[in-house]
């Protein structure tokens, strides 16, 4: 019987390219999966469970696995040759690499030379997930440590579950005066299905199963020696993909992840946009990076670019701004940016300015003058 066991350590590897299987319609419109690698998915967020395939695991496989510090996790093989494991919060963001030994975990010592290695672009352990509010108004996400993959992407795992109405999303990086183009730019769910692909058969973004899909674009920085290019993705209406979805609807989800028709389900609530900029080996390297993610979303039923906002659009976004921070659970704490001026606001009333040192990264609304001038 061979036994197997696993740990994780930090390195320099990340995402890689791979075939694509023939189309099989599921949510989304005809889409087609992705395949399974060594490693499945092949990005993860802390508590999220990942797959490891192997010719060395059997159905009879018992084993641990170390996937971050000293957290073990007792496994066993499937007939498909794989063990299931979950991302512990020990795991650290960024590139992981893997080593089995066929051993018990109780009989493993750490310095041994391990049988087997996975090498870390088979796996990226993403931060944990933004949560997106559905509103029309300005977020900062303050001091996310997001993970940076061996091809210099940036991964940015976001949680749509509460967005129902169409939204025009633009995300700038503070302080990491990124350039990016489109041909750089993907978007993936929670289990690597490539969002671009979506609708690949027809001829018309307007002709996708749920609606219009038209994929990222990007515009040039309002402060491009400080911050990134700005990069947008408009978001269809999710009201008739959630009714399908409900229990009774067309689109029902079994436990096997296929609705009743046995097409296979596409999860649209977990974003990952991955983004490889085009000066990135100048600024960060593969591994993690911390920085504060801006994003501002309008409700609206059309893409949108900065020059189609409206004087009521761009007021919105100036008044209702949230600053968002995540602890290590990823349990997240919102607070309007009128509150922190409040609370920090000196003596004499001197404004924003004066509290910018207090308010994380508030002085976007100063920065951004052009863009917010109505």
């Amino acid at each position: 019987m061979i036994r197997i066991v696993v740990a994780l350590f930090v390195v320099t590897g990340g995402i890689f390219l791979m075939r694509v299987q023939p189309a099989e319609a599921g949510c989304g419109c005809d889409h087609p999966p992705p395949v399974k690698g060594l490693v499945y998915p092949r990005f993860a967020s802390i508590g999220s469970e990942v797959t490891l395939t192997s010719k060395k695991i059997t159905s009879e496989t018992k084993g641990c696995v170390n996937a971050g510090f000293f957290s073990y996790q007792s496994v066993e093989g499937s007939k498909e040759r794989s063990i299931d494991f979950e991302i512990p919060w020990t795991a650290g963001i960024g590139p992981r690499s893997m080593n089995l030994w066929d051993n018990d975990c109780w009989s493993i010592r750490w310095w041994e030379e391990s049988d087997y290695v996975v090498g870390g672009k088979h796996l990226t352990v993403l931060s944990h997930q933004l949560p997106v509010i559905e509103a029309t108004g300005t977020f900062y996400y303050k001091d996310v440590v997001v993970a940076v993959d061996s091809k210099g992407a940036i991964l940015l795992p976001f949680d749509l579950t509460d967005v129902r109405a169409p939204m025009q999303f633009f995300v700038t990086l503070h302080d990491l005066p990124l350039r990016f183009d489109v041909e750089g730019i993907n978007y993936y769910n929670k289990d690597e299905f490539d969002l671009k692909l979506f609708g690949s058969h027809v001829e018309s973004p307007e002709d996708y199963q749920w609606g219009a899909f038209f994929g990222a674009s990007v515009e040039g920085s309002n402060d491009p020696g400080t911050h990134s290019d700005i990069v947008s993705y408009w978001r269809h209406e999710f009201v008739t993909y959630a009714d399908a979805h409900e229990v009774g609807g067309s689109h029902e989800v079994d436990e096997d992840e296929r609705h009743p028709d046995g097409t296979i389900h596409v999860d649209h609530y977990n974003l990952i946009a991955a983004m490889v900029p085009t000066n990135g080996a100048e600024l960060i390297e593969p591994g993690q990076v911390k920085v504060t993610v801006e994003v501002y979303q309008v409700i609206s039923e059309e893409p949108l670019t900065t020059a189609d906002l409206t004087a009521e659009d761009r007021q919105a976004l100036a008044e209702n701004a949230f600053s968002i921070t995540l602890d290590h659970s990823g349990a997240a704490t919102i607070t309007p940016i009128d509150e922190l001026l409040a609370e920090d606001a000196p003596p004499g009333g001197e404004g924003l300015d004066a509290v910018v040192g207090a308010v994380p990264e508030a002085s976007m609304m100063v920065l951004h003058d052009s863009f917010f001038s109505y």
